[in-house]
Order: structure tokens, then sequence, then C-alpha cells
């Protein structure tokens, strides 16, 4: 009674604070979410791949809401491009289902590998036990502030010494389905941005000559056709950015000289979001990911533009 009325009491406090519960996205759970596409009928199973945006962007409950039936995977992670997991896909599964890959031009680069210590910790084998420990740790996680990472006494010890204070609120949240919910609301904006937008200044840097640039997707493109030749599709999307953040992506990657001749050579569909016009009327308050007031229209935007293209 005792050790449960401190706990509830620890809980009670931090959601006070403003903090709210959310899963550890880890390796593991990852793991678990790959394994459902083996030993199992994928004709019509849609996995997600991509980086923060498509994990902040696409709405799982709106995506239910349309396709009841349809199973959902999402194999995205946050700041890592996604080729090592269509990698993964093409050449060690049999999936032959519905693709849809969050990638700008930046995505085909020399860090195309980004992805591959998720799809080794899948490949080293991934036992019953980890699975169940997995799925039990995140529908904890998912229920209880005090499971989250930072607020755990041993990290509220270590900024105490560092004379750090208190961990701020959480922004977003990640759901057990490793969909994330993001709350723009609760931080800076006016910070958020300019930390986002020199993000953006010094990793992109000068982007590759067009024509080496093009050679790199002959690498995608025979992913791409291994999914195709099983009856599967894929479907590159590039997600908005707004603002000074899409001003430095146009110059760095002028679309005409990538974008749109790596989708002119490509038998994958191709998808922008300057193409549709009910997809560029969202806002995005730190130029990048969308918030969680937007995300289920923006999906539903989405879910209807490839419906309209005969992708889903």
């Amino acid at each position: 009674m005792i050790c449960l009325s401190i706990l509830g009491s620890a809980e009670l406090l931090w959601r006070a604070y403003g903090m709210r519960p959310t899963v550890t996205d880890t390796t593991e759970l990852w793991a678990a979410e790959r394994a459902r596409l083996d030993g199992q009928d994928t004709q019509r199973m849609v996995v997600l791949l991509g980086a923060s945006r498509m994990q902040l962007g696409f709405s799982h409950a709106k995506f239910h809401e349309r396709y009841p039936n349809r199973p959902l995977v999402n194999l995205s992670v946050a700041g890592q491009r996604p080729m090592a997991s269509l990698a993964d896909i093409a050449q060690n599964t049999s999936f032959r289902g519905t693709v849809l890959v969050s990638a700008t031009a930046e995505s085909i680069s020399a860090r195309m590998d980004e992805q591959r210590e998720w799809v080794q910790r899948y490949q080293r084998g991934f036992r019953l036990n980890a699975w169940l420990n997995s799925r039990i740790a995140a529908a904890v996680q998912s229920h209880l502030v005090i499971t989250n990472s930072g607020v755990n006494l041993l990290d509220l010890l270590k900024r105490w010494l560092w004379q750090q204070g208190l961990p701020r609120p959480n922004h977003y949240i990640t759901l057990t389905d490793r969909s994330r919910q993001a709350d723009f609301q609760r931080v800076d904006i006016d910070e958020h941005r300019r930390l986002r937008v020199a993000a953006v200044r010094a990793g992109e840097g000068h982007a590759p000559d067009p024509e080496a640039w093009l050679a790199r997707t002959q690498w995608v493109e025979t992913w791409v056709e291994a999914i195709m030749a099983r009856g599967g599709k894929v479907v590159f999307i590039r997600f908005p950015t707004a603002d000074e953040h899409w001003d430095l992506d146009r110059a760095h990657y002028p679309r005409s000289e990538y974008w749109d001749r790596w989708a002119n050579r490509s038998k994958a569909a191709f998808l922008h979001f300057m193409d549709v016009p009910e997809m560029q009327k969202f806002e995005l308050p730190d130029t990048s990911h969308l918030d969680e007031r937007d995300a289920p229209a923006f999906t539903e935007s989405l879910l209807r533009e490839l419906a309209a293209r005969d992708l889903l």
C-alpha cells in the first residue's frame, strides 16, 4: 500500500506538471512490428516507411476508419532515412502489399543505411520472449507517466547534480503502434522553429551532383522492382515542409533536377505535396511537422489522393 501510494502520488504530480504517458521507441518494438511481415498473407497490408514526418503526420486512426480491414505496419524511425528498411522488405520478405515511403531527394544520399541497426536487430533473431517484453512494456508505458524516460529517479538525480532542473513536459508522445502525436502548443514555437531551420542549414550542406545522385536511385529501383514483381506497390511521398525550411529544400535540391527526374525513370508511384492543393494548406508549426490536431485531416487528404490514383 505504501509503494502504491508513492507511485500513485508521483503519477499524479507528473501529470499535473504537464507530462503525458509515452512509449519508448526501441529497436525491439520496431522488430515486433517488422515480424508482422512474415508468416502471413501481406497482399492487403500497408507498410509505412520514413522518419519523423511519417510518424507524426500519418494518423493510424484515420487510416483504420477508412480501411478497417487492412493491416497497417509502421516501420518509420525518427531522424533516419528509410532506405535500409525498404531494402530489407524487398530482399528478405515475400511482401506483396503497399509500401508508403516518406522521402525527399535528400533521402538518396551517402547515408542511405541509417536504419540498418533496426533491421539488424530483427535479423539477429526476434523470439517470442522479446516480442512479449516489447509489447508488455509498450502497453504499460502508454498508461503511466512514471515509466517515461527522464522522470525515473536516476535521471532526476543526474539533473539535480548538474543543476538542470526538472525535465520539460513532453510535447510529443509515441503510441503503441509506433505512431507519434505532437502538441506544439506545449513549446516555445519561435525557438523551436529557429532550432529546426538551423538544423536544416547545418545538415543538408551541398547537394550531390544531379547525375551522381540519379545514379544512386538505381539501387532503390532494384528494391522497387523486387516488390512489384511479387504484385506489391511502392509509393514515394514528399511530405510538406514550409517557410524557411521549404526555401532551403528547394535551393539545395531543385525539384526539376532531382525529384522529378527520379520519378520519371522509376516504376514506383510518386506523390509530391506541391501537386495536391489540399495538402499544402496545413500549418507546420516548426516548418517540418504536423501538429496532432491536423494530422488526421492531412491523412484523410493523403488517403483520398492515393485512392484517386488507384494506389490504395
